[in-house]
């Protein structure tokens, strides 16, 4: 066979072999989520003390959720607003869409907290805020964390929402600002007080909010966790999904994520009081929670796989190989002294063996990347690794 069949023949392997994409795993995707970073996450926004609006334990709970937002490699800015006179800000991280930018998903939480339940002045009492709401902005940090290694065909925004206590005043006004600039939101999902389970209660999860986005994210949270789930579908309120509503934003839909169902589950017992701390939280089922929201945003935002590499990286080594191959073809078909000379060259024993042994003792070593004999040498060349191409190698009988 001449060289130029030879080198049409790699290049056409090369390109039949070569996969357009290799599509990751939602289940092993939501497998990464990790119960310890979860928690870690709760413990340190607990840790601030009050995150009550305008309080220095606030300040630090919006530059730690920029901080982490932007380890994990994510555009990440703040978005300013004012409210009695105090300087606050909503964290923003963009991981952008590939196929269609300009369509938004959003998943939140928001970050503050209060004690108006428990004696005191409010700005002054502390607001431990484990349940409401460190458990929803840990959620969000940990789905950013995993789902900024992937790519989707839509932008997903993850974002901590401020001031929410004082009337979703953080979410109101970004909705206002996204509408003003025409921001295309489709989705969003709010993650508020996820991790407390009353004693001897079942560990069910509620979703609340436009019709088909909670059917949506009910199927998602049957099909990749263990959860119990209700779909309460009603006009979105009382929490930062309200203002992304179809009702409120032409063209998105909303839902919220809560632990229980306000009008009738008695809910938590330390609801906006000094008592919600983070040992009271039920971390496990808080993970659950955030797994099946992280599903729902996969599906709304469109996983994609991961691109493969360009083709001429697969097609050089193989022709490479091709060349090789081809030379060695033609020492075996020459007259038997010629034969030996070229194994005694490759470290041989002097017989002349079958042409396609020949061919295997130099080119397995390349298929491997090693350079290691098949038949025990060490002196065959190495070269790069083609395994996909040329497929497994068997060993001709002698």
């Amino acid at each position: 066979m001449s060289q130029v069949k030879l080198y049409l023949l790699a290049a056409a392997l090369m390109l039949a072999g070569t996969p357009v994409r290799a599509s990751p795993s939602v289940s092993g995707m939501l497998a990464e989520l990790s119960l310890t970073d979860y928690q870690g996450y709760v413990e340190h926004l607990v840790s601030l003390g009050t995150r009550y609006y305008g309080t220095q334990g606030n300040a630090a709970a919006t530059d730690y959720v920029g901080q982490v937002f932007s380890g994990f490699g994510l555009a990440t800015r703040e978005h300013h607003f004012t409210l009695d006179g105090y300087q606050l800000a909503n964290v923003e991280a963009t991981l952008p869409g590939l196929v269609h930018p300009d369509d938004i998903v959003i998943i939140g939480a928001h970050f503050d907290s209060i004690a108006s339940h428990s004696p005191g002045d409010p700005s002054a009492t502390n607001a431990p805020g484990a349940d409401d709401n460190a458990s929803g902005t840990a959620g969000v940090l940990e789905i950013a964390s995993v789902l900024s290694r992937y790519q989707f065909a839509q932008t997903i925004r993850f974002i901590g929402f401020n001031a929410e206590e004082q009337g979703m005043i953080g979410s109101q006004r970004y909705a206002q600002a996204a509408k003003d600039a025409g921001d295309k939101i489709v989705a969003m999902v709010d993650l508020d007080m996820i991790g407390y389970v009353n004693d001897g209660a079942a560990e069910d999860l509620d979703i609340m909010g436009n019709d088909w986005l909670v059917e949506l994210m009910v199927a998602n949270v049957k099909a990749f966790t263990t959860l119990p789930v209700t779909g309460h579908v009603e006009t979105p309120r009382w929490s930062d999904h309200q203002y992304f509503a179809a009702e409120e934003y032409p063209g998105s839909a909303s839902v919220m994520a809560i632990e229980f169902d306000w009008d009738e589950d008695p809910g938590n017992p330390y609801y906006h009081q000094i008592g919600d701390t983070a040992a009271t939280l039920n971390y496990p089922f808080a993970l659950e929670v955030s797994r099946g929201a992280a599903a729902t945003v996969i599906d709304l935002a469109g996983l994609m796989g991961v691109p493969a590499p360009p083709v001429w990286v697969l097609l050089v080594p193989g022709l490479v190989l091709m060349r090789r191959w081809s030379r060695l073809a033609g020492a075996a078909g020459r007259p038997a002294g010629d034969q030996t000379q070229a194994l005694s060259t490759a470290g041989g024993t002097g017989h002349s063996p079958r042409p396609e042994r020949l061919c295997h003792r130099r080119i397995a070593p390349l298929v491997r990347g090693r350079g290691e004999n098949v038949s025990g040498g060490a002196n065959a060349p190495s070269g790069p690794g083609i395994l996909i191409l040329l497929g497994p190698w068997r060993e001709s009988p002698a």
